[in-house]
């Protein structure tokens, strides 16, 4: 079609999100400068994002272990600020919201005990994961063709425990746990430090966020 325009760039950068700016980034400190980064929407950011009341509507936290973020926002010069940790949590279960101390919701003493198993034998099962190539971890090829939702109920026997696990994929990952695969959340809680370190809000992955 003559009517439309062709540009021409040494690197084209599709998408503006977070690995889009990163690559911009790197190009940019390399001394490169004939590349562009083409977003659809009109906006950069990709899934960070706050409203105009402040409220986060994606990537919104960041913790111990994030050192490549951190370094950003300090080179950039932010600040950031610990999360309240402070009063109760509000879930809402069954319909109800209900509030309780500390990050896991009310369970029954046999979920409990089940719960607990199962954060046990993700730590050891991600003990084998490789962080830098997933697909060479030990026994990658089962873990990648099992759902994280049969991954929960494959290492659970209670309702409340697998209540609790796909409510903390959803929050976490922002999908549903039949949406990705069982390689990839090990990977990623593994890359986080671990079960405790990844659902903590004081020393973990949801201890602070930027400033503004």
């Amino acid at each position: 079609d003559s009517d439309i325009d062709i540009e021409t760039v040494g690197v084209a950068i599709v998408g503006g999100g977070l690995s889009g700016l990163a690559a911009a980034r790197c190009f940019t400190r390399a001394g490169y400068s004939n590349f562009k980064v083409y977003e659809a929407s009109d906006r950069v950011g990709g899934r960070t994002l706050t409203d105009d009341e402040g409220t986060d509507l994606g990537g919104a936290y960041v913790g111990p272990t994030q050192d490549r973020i951190i370094h950003i926002i300090d080179e950039l010069g932010l600040k950031l600020r610990k999360v309240n940790t402070n009063g109760q949590t509000i879930q809402l279960l069954n319909g109800q919201a209900v509030r309780y101390d500390g990050v896991i919701p009310p369970v029954s003493f046999l979920g409990a005990l089940d719960l607990n198993a199962a954060m046990l034998a993700m730590d050891e099962l991600i003990s084998g994961i490789d962080l830098a190539s997933p697909h060479l971890s030990r026994d990658a090829k089962r873990l990648d063709k099992t759902t994280a939702e049969e991954f929960i109920c494959s290492c659970t026997y209670t309702h409340d425990a697998r209540k609790v696990l796909r409510t903390a994929v959803r929050s976490i990952l922002c999908v549903e746990p039949c949406q990705l695969s069982s390689l990839y959340l090990l990977w990623y809680i593994a890359q986080s430090g671990g079960v405790n370190r990844i659902f903590e809000t004081k020393g973990g992955a949801q201890d602070s966020k930027v400033v503004g």
